[in-house]
């Protein structure tokens, strides 16, 4: 989960209901569990709490949500790791798939005059919204468009990685991005299933189905002390099954031409597709 969407729902504090409905069409909310609730409120407060203060607490310290506020981005159930949020949808499969259609049909048409060779479909915060991805995907598939499926897997399973990817190869999928994720405040990464996107990219190749692609950082991944040892786990990376790379966005042209000269030289040879966002 990149943090995009999210900034831009914090500037639509303000806006309608109608208008924060925009961000998330198809009409998912978060609904509290207030059993498994231990008050903790990382959910609500910080960097990672909710970007549309739709989360509050009540008397008895137990989260509450605002339905009329929540948009449904998946950001305090990913945080949770109590389980104390869960995703539902306010409306039946049927409508919901349909409205995804329409909306990816909306986007796929307004991208049709730079005919993109893919479009690439974001997973839902630590995975809160796999359903959603392949949905999506499979709606730009329709559409004659390749699709890139981004797979996070910081605070996923071993099993539940192995259902979206059966999931994803039963619905036709060929491509997948493999990322880590962003870990959420006070996760225990040495405990989970996943530390490295290395790892998600190995068991992927490990079944042969798959496209593979992970990313890279010009300007350095922020949890690196240097730039060599970032280039060194991203050769770990392509080692591992990467079949191509693509950067995260960058705002100087010389720092990429660095960094392409740089892993050149430490053996990376797979493709490179420069993270542009055009303004």
């Amino acid at each position: 989960c990149c943090p995009c969407c999210c900034i831009a729902l914090r500037i639509a504090r303000n806006a309608t209901e109608k208008e924060r409905h925009r961000f998330h069409p198809a009409g998912w909310t978060a609904v509290p569990d207030r059993t498994k609730c231990v008050g903790c409120k990382k959910c609500a407060e910080g960097h990672n709490g909710c970007p549309v203060e739709a989360i509050s607490f009540g008397e008895d310290g137990k989260v509450r949500i605002n339905q009329e506020k929540c948009v449904g981005c998946g950001r305090c159930i990913a945080i949770c790791l109590r389980d104390a949020i869960v995703n539902t949808s306010d409306e039946s499969a049927v409508v919901l798939n349909r409205k995804i259609a329409e909306y990816t049909k909306a986007v796929v048409d307004g991208l049709s005059e730079i005919q993109p060779a893919y479009i690439s479909v974001t997973y839902g915060a630590a995975g809160s919204t796999p359903g959603h991805t392949l949905a999506i995907a499979e709606a730009v598939a329709k559409e004659g468009v390749t699709p890139l499926c981004h797979l996070t897997c910081v605070q996923s399973t071993k099993e539940h990685v192995t259902r979206v990817l059966a999931d994803m190869k039963a619905a036709g999928m060929e491509n997948v991005l493999a990322l880590r994720g962003d870990l959420p405040q006070g996760f225990d990464l040495a405990s989970a299933d996943y530390r490295y996107a290395s790892e998600l990219i190995a068991e992927i190749r490990e079944r042969g189905d798959f496209c593979i692609g992970g990313a890279c950082y010009p300007e350095i991944h922020p949890e690196s002390e240097n730039q060599k040892e970032d280039i060194k786990f991203l050769k770990e990376k392509v080692d591992a099954g990467c079949d191509f790379l693509t950067t995260q966005m960058f705002f100087d042209n010389n720092l990429l031409y660095n960094f392409l000269y740089k892993i050149s030289e430490a053996g990376i040879k797979v493709p490179i597709i420069q993270g542009c966002w055009p303004l």
